[in-house]
């Protein structure tokens, strides 16, 4: 019942492969199915199953696939494209879900999805802590866990007989695990990030292998539970394994509290290592590490009871509650900051059961990916504002502090100043500030005691560096509130924000989130209060920082007064240039030489604003723009305008800006910018600039305008000398002519052949027919070659191209028409072309006129002309239609 069979991507409409199905085909009955036998063996030699796919999918394929032992699968010139994400090698029992299979490591021993590989000989070890025989399984192949999908697969037959393997195993190969060997349990702790596997040993203890999805300088954690209703972090007995400085640390940790590890006198407070509390012990052995491929092992073994008062003991016998997390660490020591992966409410493990292995594989693609928040800024363009209020708030990870400063994470919290997270200050030199700080001044009570101060440093946490890195602070660093032996003096009484959303839960936006914000205080909420002013002195970059813990502050950019940043003061921009659509560029002259350019660019809208740099001709396609809005803080961005498609509007960091700002004030949205003469697509050249403003009222899309400038505008940044190029006129021009040609007076033409004929005697329906069709032809054939002159404009979309192919339809059309055979005599009978003619012509003609009315709409959108003219072409166009529908009624009534 079928013509052909193949493979098509339904997508694109493309079909890739097919062959046809004769249409005589005959079909016979399947014969009953055979079990596929083995080749005869004798236990001892390996088996050759035969080839293994033809290539069709993804180009798998083996020329023979061999079970050379009962552990070892050997690959004969082996195929594959490497381009299917998360494509592993697999046994299974069933090919109807892979989540039953058995992944097999490649070559090397690597469980990373699979390269490419040509012609390649190949050799799979199944791993020993995972083995099962072969015989239980029914098939091997190559398979994509993302589509739950098997490319090619071989069965393994039933009665499979092979040589136990007597080879000792070689030495781990780069991307190997055998960190995991001879432990015969494993559990999942968080799917495609961390699993553990386990075996509990005779003489009382158990040892534990840790694998995890991990960057440099994050860490994993796994202990047990001290609560064992429900699992709690603090207070766990844990393992804690991070990779810091090209080395694996493994350390037996004790979490005090939901803080970092923190000195408080002679001992340590919040989430150390046992041996920093009093009393406490490193009662781990046989630690060995491993981070290869963004993978972290560690493998350790501990006495099931308690070797020390901050253990905890461990049932092998009873579902025991245990307590995982994962989370960025310190850099130089390895040590937890804070966590993003936590464990449910109740995780339990019986350690004494038969052996289970029912670990999920590890895939890094399973890591959640977050926009960030726009940053918040506080910048005042008249100084006005000099007081900040801070407090200690939710890091709300990952949309927060990680996402806002790109950066290691603050232990779950941060500094908020002025209700806003971690803003990004600007100060003027000479003016001074005061501080009203509530972050906590009881030392005792380390997750409560977060002393505010200034520094150059980026990372903070004064009191957990060295004494020579102290010393060194303080002397290069222009220390703001600590003394002169390093103590901070402004803590105030403890303040914080808190929330009830989870990282899973967090919206889109600080705006959205900061109404779910609460506040609490401890005492009186009195805050201690800094008051700084900033001299010649101080750096033009420094930052807010915690001097008890790091990651909790960011930046603070100080600049000289009289600096200009917004409406309010403008003095500097001398230069300046309406461009249209109510946008005002103005910028402060350059010199000769100069390598960068500060402009300012303004325009009342509730969305963004940019200014492009063209090539010196009159098109956005190709152009660098700066772009600058506000969505809860400034964001003015450099892009590469590659075409109009929305997929080719890309941020690009070849232009080098300084010193952005955005601020919106009565409705009048403000960008100043620096950038750099070079760098981008156009760089300025002899201090020369091709503009284009454009703006749009909806800040979240960017790859629309909702008005253009009508012209680009050449200014010399040295004299203001401004020349115009000429640009949207013509694409006026060129939409005018197409639709009083296509949507109009082609129309008439058409209709006066189709209706006034009947109407009347003699040739006059000709007369109007023929006038109105070479007067359309001449219109449309002059829009066309305008069309042609905007090619960047043009066939950047399917506007374009399906303009040219309307208009070559249409010249074919008219050639027809003039090398027509002419009406035949009356009375006589056309001959047969004529007769074709007759058909053909009108139907051509009307899929012209439907193609055309189809790309006006299209050109009407694309040059963004006002609504009521788009309003008033379906209006019209719906009157022609009306008007046709009657009249072909009327026609047809006096036909009969």
């Amino acid at each position: 019942d079928y013509a052909s069979f193949g493979v098509v991507c339904i997508q694109v409409g493309v079909t890739f492969a097919e062959i046809i199905i004769p249409a005589n085909l005959q079909i016979t009955e399947p014969e009953p199915t055979q079990t596929l036998v083995a080749p005869p063996g004798n236990g001892v030699d390996p088996v050759t199953l035969g080839s293994m796919g033809d290539g069709t999918i993804h180009l798998v394929k083996a020329q023979d696939v061999i079970f050379v032992d009962e552990s070892t699968i050997r690959l004969v010139n082996f195929n594959y494209d490497g381009q299917a994400p998360a494509t592993f090698f697999y046994l299974f029992e069933t090919k109807d879900n892979i989540d039953t299979g058995l992944l097999i490591p490649d070559e090397t021993g690597s469980t990373n999805q699979l390269r490419e590989y040509v012609d390649k000989t190949i050799e799979l070890k199944i791993p020993i802590s995972k083995k099962r025989a072969l015989s239980e399984y029914a098939y091997f192949g190559v398979a994509c866990v993302v589509a739950d999908t098997v490319f090619e697969d071989i069965q393994i037959p039933s009665n499979l007989n092979l040589a136990t393997s007597s080879v000792s195993p070689p030495p781990p190969p780069p991307g190997s695990n055998q960190l995991t060997d001879g432990l015969n349990n494993c559990e999942t702790l968080e799917e495609g990030v961390i699993n553990v596997y386990w075996k509990v040993n005779d003489d009382d203890t158990v040892t534990f292998a840790v694998e995890s999805i991990a960057d440099e300088n994050q860490w994993t954690s796994f202990g047990a539970s001290n609560d064992q209703v429900r699992a709690v972090m603090v207070g766990c007995d844990a393992m804690v394994m991070s990779y810091s400085q090209g080395n694996v640390i493994i350390d037996d940790y004790y979490f005090d509290s939901q803080a970092q590890c923190t000195v408080l006198g002679q001992f340590h407070s919040g989430v150390c290592p046992d041996n920093l509390f009093e009393g406490g012990l490193d009662s781990f052995t046989d630690k060995e590490g491993r981070f290869e491929d963004s993978v972290l092992t560690g493998r350790f073994t501990r006495p099931l009871a308690a070797s020390d008062s901050l253990d905890v003991a461990i049932d092998p016998n009873a579902d025991f509650i245990f307590v995982f997390g994962q989370g960025p660490a310190q850099p130089d020591n390895g040590r937890p900051l804070q966590h993003t992966v936590t464990p449910p409410t109740t995780f339990t493990i019986r350690l004494n059961r038969s052996p289970v292995n029912s670990c999920l594989p590890l895939d890094k693609n399973n890591a959640p990916q977050n926009q960030p928040w726009d940053e918040q800024i506080i910048l005042s363009p008249n100084d006005e504002i000099r007081t900040f209020d801070v407090v200690i708030g939710p890091a709300a990870a990952p949309k927060g502090y990680p996402g806002i400063t790109g950066s290691i994470f603050g232990w779950g919290i941060c500094y908020y100043i002025n209700d806003l997270i971690i803003p990004q200050i600007t100060l003027f030199r000479g003016t001074e500030y005061t501080f009203l700080i509530n972050g906590g001044n009881d030392s005792s009570i380390n997750s409560q005691y977060h002393p505010f101060y200034i520094t150059a440093d980026p990372v903070g946490g004064f009191v957990q560096k060295t004494d020579q890195e102290q010393v060194e602070e303080m002397q290069n660093s222009h220390v703001v509130g600590l003394d002169t032996n390093g103590n901070p003096l402004y803590g105030g009484d403890f303040c914080d924000l808190t929330s009830p959303l989870s990282s899973d839960e967090l919206p889109d936006s600080y705006e959205e989130y900061s109404p779910s914000l609460s506040s609490d205080c401890v005492g009186g909420g009195t805050p201690a209060i800094l008051k700084w002013t900033p001299d010649d002195n101080t750096p033009d970059l420094v930052y807010y920082q915690c001097w008890a813990h790091q990651y909790l502050g960011w930046k603070i950019n100080v600049v000289d007064a009289g600096t200009v940043f917004g409406p309010g003061d403008i003095s500097e921009f001398t230069l300046e240039e309406d461009i249209e659509c109510g946008i005002t560029v103005r910028w402060i002259p350059m010199a000769e030489g100069d390598t960068t350019v500060t402009m300012l660019i303004e325009a009342e809208t509730d969305g963004w604003i940019a200014l492009g740099f063209t090539d010196g001709s009159y098109t956005m396609s190709g152009s660098d723009a700066i772009i600058g809005w506000i969505d809860g803080g400034e964001s003015v961005l450099a892009y590469d305008l590659q075409s109009q498609s929305s997929s080719d509007v890309v941020e690009t960091d070849d232009i080098e800006l300084t010193f952005v700002s955005a601020t919106r004030l009565n409705g009048v949205l403000t960008v100043i910018f620096t950038r750099s003469v070079d760098g981008g697509n156009n760089p300025i050249e002899d201090n020369i600039a091709t503009l284009i403003g454009a703006l749009h009222d909806d800040e979240n899309s960017i790859t629309q305008h909702s008005c253009r400038s009508d012209q680009a505008y050449t200014v010399n940044l040295i004299s203001g000398d401004v020349d115009s190029v000429a640009g949207d006129n013509l694409e006026d021009v060129h939409g005018g002519l197409m639709i009083s040609g296509w949507g109009y007076i082609l129309v008439w033409g058409a209709m006066s052949a189709r209706y006034i004929k009947p109407l009347v005697k003699g040739a006059l329906w000709f007369y109007f027919h023929l006038f109105f069709q070479c007067l359309g032809f001449c219109l449309v054939t002059a829009g066309f070659g305008i069309g042609l002159s905007m090619v960047e404009l043009h066939f950047n979309t399917w506007h374009g191209p399906l303009g040219v192919a309307i208009m070559a339809l249409a010249y074919v059309h008219y050639f027809i028409a003039i090398i027509r055979p002419h009406a035949p005599e009356e009375g006589e009978d056309p001959n047969t072309i004529r007769k074709i003619f007759e058909i053909v012509h009108p139907v051509t003609g009307l899929i012209l006129l439907i193609m055309a009315a189809v790309n006006i709409f299209r050109g009407i959108y694309e040059a963004d002309w006002p609504n009521w003219v788009n309003i008033f072409y379906g209006v019209t166009l719906g009157v022609m239609v009306v008007l046709s529908i009657i009249l072909e009624a009327v026609r047809f009534s006096k036909s009969d």
